[in-house]
C-alpha cells in the first residue's frame, strides 16, 4: 500500500518509460517540432496509426488512438489526429495519482505550449482567462488519460448473429415438430405399456424350449422353464419384451422396438449439424482471439473485453450441448425413432442392467454417502443399464424375426411375444441321449440352424478408426478438449497443444492394446473346421459351423471339440487344459445303455465332451456283442450356449466389479469437485480484475485441480502395464482390470492345474541296476537331466508310463 509499517506514507519514487500521454490535435502541424509530418521522410507524411505513409487513407479509423476506444466516439473527436508518441521520460517523485503532474512534465520537455484540456473536457476548449477560443487550435490529451470507454455491446442485426439465431431457430422447430410428431405416433404404444407394466418389470425371460423328437421345431410346442417366475410367463400383445442375457442367467434385458421414420433422421442430422457446428463456432471466435480472421477481435466490434464476454456464454453452451449428447450417446440415435411393438420394428434398443459385483465395501460414513449419491444420480440417468440397438432380421424359409446380442441370437417366439434364445431338449436320461444316435434329417437341421444360429462365436472387433472414434466419446475425453479450449483460447494455446498431443497419445496407445487383444480374443473364439456329420442316415464332409443341437458327429483324433457333446461310442482321450487348466488328459466313456441322468458337470463329465477342448486320441473299440462302436458324439450345446461360449462371453461383456478404492475414489472425485467450487466462487470475487478474466481464471484453477491428462497419466500406466502382461502371454481387454489387479493381496487357486500348463516336460531321471545279482538290493545311479543319456529301456519307460490308456 502507500504507508509503512509506521504509518508513513512512503516516499514517491523515479519513474522511467513511456509515461506521456498521447496529444491529439485538430492538425498535425499543431504538433511539436520533431513528433508531426516532419518526422516522416520526403513524400510521406503522419497516419492515424503513428506510422509514415505516403497514403494513409486504407487505415481503419479504430485504429485512431484519438478515439480513445470508443465504440461511438462523441462528435467532438471528430477530426482529431494523433501525434507522433513521445520519447521515454523520467520523472523524479513520480505520482501515479496526480495526472496533472505527467502532464506538465510532458508539456515542458517536448515545448507543448498554451491549455491542453484532456480528452473528453470539451468544454475546457475555451480560454477559462478570457472566454475566448483558443486560437492555436483544437488540442487534447488523451492515451493514458483517456476516460473509460462504455462497454462494446452488439446490435445482433449484424451478419454473424443473423445466422446463428437463423440456425438455432430451425433446430428448435426441427426439435419441437418431431416432439410433437412423436407423441402422437407413440400415442398407442406407451398406453399399452402403461397397462401392462408388470410384464415389462419381469425379472427373466421364458426360455423357449423345443422338443427334440418333433421334426417341426417352429410349429412344436414351447415349454417355459419352470424356474422362471409366473411374472415372466405372463402373455403379452408384445408392447415390449424380456430375455435373460447368455452368461448371465437371470440378468434382465429390457427390449423396445423401433422403426425408422425420415422426420426422425432429419431430426437425428440436425443434432450431428449443431453439435459440429459448436466446434466450428467456437473455432471462429478463437481464431479470432489471434486475429487469424482479419484484425483481433473483428467479430466483436474489435473490442477484446466484449470477444472474451462473448466466448464464455458460447462455452458454456456448446458444453451444456456435448455433455448431454455424450451422456445419451447409446439412446439419443433411437429417440429419432418410432417406438413400436417389438414384434413390427426395424431394431430393438436392449437394455441389460449393470449389476456391479462388490469384493468389499468401505464401512466410512463419507464413503458411503458419496456412493449413495452416484447411484441415484446414475439411476436418474439411466447410466447403470447397457444400451445396445441390433438390426431386426428375418429367418429366410419362416419369416420369423431374431436379433443377434452377445454373440447369442435371440428369436421372437410368438406364443410368449418373447425374445429369447434357443435351447433344444434332447433328454436328460442316458437313453433319451442315445435315441438320437441316428442323426437329423437336413429339413430339421436346417430348422433348427435358423433358431439358434451358426456355432460360431462371431467377434466383432472394431477397426482402428472406429475403435478411436468410440474412445472419444467417452466423457473424460469431452472434458479434457473442452478445458483445452480454453487454453487454445487464451493465450496458452502452446500448453493446449501440448495436453493436447499428450491425451490423443494415450487414447491412440490404449485402443491399439485393446484392439490387438481384442483381436487375440477373437482368434480364439472363432474357430472352424471340416466335421463328418451324421445327415439324412448318411455321413457328410460339412464345417463344424453347421452343426446344431441333435447332430451326431465323428470325433477323430486331433480334431478341436465343436461343441459340448455327449459320447455316444468309441474310446476318446481329452485334453482339457485349454478349458479347465487340468494338465493331463482326461478319458471319455459312451454313456450307459440305463435310464441314469446325465448330468455334464457332475458324474456325466466323464461323457461329455466339451467345445474349445481338444482330442488326444479317438479309437474305435469291439463291444461285448462283436459289433464295433466308433467313435462318434451327440452335439448338445452349440455357440454361446456351451461352457467355452460362455466364457468367451464373460471375457468381451464383463460386469463391473468394485473394490474399496473405487468407492474411495468416489469420495476423492466428490472432495476435488467441491474444492473446484469454492476455488471458482474465490476466484471470481478475490481476482481484482475485469468479470471474464476472472472466469478464465477460475476455470484454469478448477481444470489444474482435476487435471485433464489425469486419465491420460492413467491410460499410459495401463497400457505399460498391458504390454508387460502381454510378453507373459497374458491378454486384457479391459486396461481398468489391470489397476484392480495391483491391488490384490491374496489369490486363491481351486486346484494346481489352474496354475500349470498345457502337457508334461522332462525334468530327469534315476536309473536303478543290480550288476547282474538279483539277491542284492538295488540301487540307483546319479542324476541325468538328458533324456538322450537315459539308457534304452529307460526312455522307453519315460515315453509311456504317462498314458491313461492301452
Amino acid at each position: 500500500n502507500e504507508v509503512d509499517v509506521d504509518g508513513r506514507p512512503c516516499p514517491l519514487r523515479t519513474r522511467t518509460g513511456a509515461l506521456c500521454p498521447q496529444l491529439c490535435v485538430s492538425d498535425v502541424a499543431l504538433c511539436p517540432q520533431g513528433y508531426g509530418n516532419d518526422l516522416c521522410p520526403t513524400g510521406e507524411k503522419l497516419c492515424i496509426d503513428g506510422s509514415c505513409s505516403s497514403a494513409c487513407g486504407d487505415i481503419p479509423a479504430r485504429k485512431n488512438p484519438c478515439g480513445c476506444g470508443f465504440q461511438f466516439p462523441p462528435e467532438q473527436a471528430a477530426g482529431l489526429v494523433p501525434c507522433a508518441s513521445f520519447l521515454d521520460v523520467t520523472i523524479d517523485h513520480y505520482n501515479a495519482k496526480d495526472p496533472s503532474q505527467t502532464i506538465d512534465f510532458c508539456a515542458d520537455k517536448f515545448n507543448v505550449s498554451g491549455i491542453v484540456p484532456i480528452w473528453g473536457r470539451w468544454s475546457a476548449e475555451q480560454d477559462l482567462a478570457t472566454n475566448l477560443p483558443i486560437s492555436n487550435g483544437r488540442r487534447f490529451w488523451a492515451g493514458k488519460q483517456c476516460p473509460k470507454a462504455p462497454k462494446y455491446h452488439y446490435k445482433y442485426n449484424e451478419p454473424l448473429w443473423l445466422g446463428v439465431f437463423a440456425c438455432s431457430g430451425a433446430e428448435a422447430i426441427i426439435l419441437a415438430i418431431w416432439v410433437v410428431y412423436k407423441y402422437f405416433r407413440e400415442k398407442t404404444v406407451k398406453r399399452l405399456r402403461r397397462k401392462e407394466s408388470g410384464f415389462t418389470t419381469a425379472t427373466a425371460a421364458a426360455v423357449a424350449v423345443a422338443n427334440a423328437k418333433d421334426t417341426k421345431p417352429l410349429s412344436g410346442k414351447l415349454i417355459d422353464d419352470a424356474s422362471l417366475s409366473s411374472a415372466s410367463k405372463e402373455k403379452t400383445s408384445g408392447t415390449s419384451a424380456s430375455a435373460t442375457a447368455g452368461a448371465d442367467e437371470g440378468t434382465e434385458l429390457r427390449l423396445k422396438g423401433f422403426k425408422n421414420d425420415v422426420l426422425g433422421w432429419i431430426g437425428f442430422v440436425s443434432v450431428l449439424a449443431v453439435s459440429l457446428g459448436w466446434f466450428v463456432f467456437l473455432g471462429f471466435w478463437t481464431g479470432d482471439y489471434y486475429g487469424t480472421l482479419g484484425e483481433v477481435a473483428s467479430l466483436a466490434h474489435y473490442n477484446s473485453s466484449l470477444l472474451d464476454e462473448t466466448l464464455i456464454p458460447i462455452w458454456i453452451f456448446a458444453t451444456t450441448w456435448l455433455v448431454v449428447c455424450c451422456t445419451f450417446q447409446d439412446r439419443i440415435r433411437n429417440y429419432f425413432r418410432i417406438e413400436c411393438l417389438p414384434a413390427e420394428g426395424t431394431c430393438v434398443q436392449i437394455e441389460r442392467e449393470l449389476v456391479e459385483l462388490r469384493m468389499a465395501s468401505s464401512t466410512s460414513m463419507f464413503v458411503r454417502l458419496a456412493k449413495r449419491a452416484e447411484e441415484n444420480f446414475v439411476k436418474l440417468i439411466r447410466a447403470n443399464y447397457h444400451v445396445k440397438t441390433c438390426k431386426i432380421e428375418r429367418i429366410p424359409r419362416t419369416g420369423q424375426r431374431y436379433f443377434n446380442y452377445m454373440c447369442t441370437r435371440y428369436v421372437f417366439n410368438e406364443s410368449s411375444a418373447q425374445y429369447s434364445p434357443y435351447q433344444f431338449d434332447l433328454g436328460s436320461t442316458h437313453n433319451q441321449l442315445k435315441s438320437h444316435a441316428g442323426g437329423l434329417s437336413s429339413d430339421e437341421a436346417g430348422a433348427r440352424f435358423d433358431l439358434v444360429g451358426p456355432n460360431f462365436i462371431s467377434v466383432d472387433v472394431p477397426s482402428y478408426v472406429m475403435a478411436f472414434a468410440l474412445e472419444m466419446s467417452q466423457f473424460f475425453y469431452l472434458y479434457q478438449f473442452m478445458v483445452m479450449w480454453l487454453y487454445y483460447y487464451w493465450n496458452y494455446y502452446i500448453i493446449g497443444v501440448i495436453d493436447t498431443c499428450i491425451i490423443l497419445l494415450s487414447a491412440i496407445v490404449k485402443v491399439v492394446v485393446r484392439v490387438r487383444s481384442e483381436l487375440r480374443v477373437k482368434h480364439m473364439a472363432e474357430h472352424s473346421e471340416a466335421c463328418s456329420i451324421l445327415r439324412d442316415g448318411e455321413w457328410q464332409e460339412l464345417s463344424t459351423i453347421d452343426l446344431v443341437p441333435g447332430d451326431v458327429f465323428r470325433v477323430a483324433a486331433g480334431m478341436h471339440v465343436p461343441c459340448d457333446a455327449v459320447v455316444l461310442g468309441g474310446n476318446i482321450v481329452s485334453d482339457e487344459s485349454s478349458l479347465t487348466g487340468e494338465p493331463l488328459p482326461i478319458r471319455k466313456f459312451p454313456i450307459h445303455d440305463d435310464d441314469g441322468i446325465h448330468d455334464k458337470s457332475g458324474a456325466g463329465k466323464i461323457n461329455t465332451l466339451f467345445a474349445g477342448t481338444s482330442v488326444s486320441q479317438a479309437q474305435s473299440v469291439t463291444t461285448s456283442d462283436g459289433s464295433v462302436s466308433e467313435p462318434i458324439g451327440l452335439c448338445v450345446h452349440t455357440g454361446t450356449q456351451t461352457d467355452k461360449g460362455q466364457l468367451v462371453q464373460e471375457i468381451l461383456f464383463p460386469q463391473p466389479i468394485s473394490f474399496i478404492f473405487n468407492e474411495q475414489l468416489r469420495l476423492v472425485f466428490g472432495i476435488l469437485i467441491l474444492y473446484a467450487i469454492l476455488v471458482f466462487i474465490l476466484a471470481m470475487v478475490f481476482y481484482q480484475t475485469q468479470p471474464s478474466a476472472s472466469w478464465f481464471y477460475a476455470m484454469f484453477s478448477c481444470s489444474q485441480l482435476i487435471s485433464p491428462l489425469l486419465p491420460a497419466a492413467l491410460v499410459m500406466g495401463q497400457s505399460v502395464a498391458a504390454n508387460r502382461l502381454k510378453k507373459k502371454q497374458i491378454y486384457c481387454v479391459n486396461l481398468d482390470r489391470v489397476i484392480m489387479a495391483g491391488k490384490v493381496q491374496m489369490f486363491c487357486f481351486d486346484k494346481t492345474g489352474t496354475l500349470t500348463k498345457e502337457g508334461l516336460e522332462f525334468y530327469g531321471g534315476l536309473c536303478a541296476h543290480t550288476n547282474g545279482d538279483d539277491t542284492k538290493a538295488p540301487s540307483f545311479d546319479s542324476f541325468v537331466d538328458s533324456f538322450s543319456a537315459l539308457p534304452d529301456l529307460m526312455r522307453t519307460a519315460a515315453s509311456t508310463c504317462h498314458a491313461v490308456a492301452e
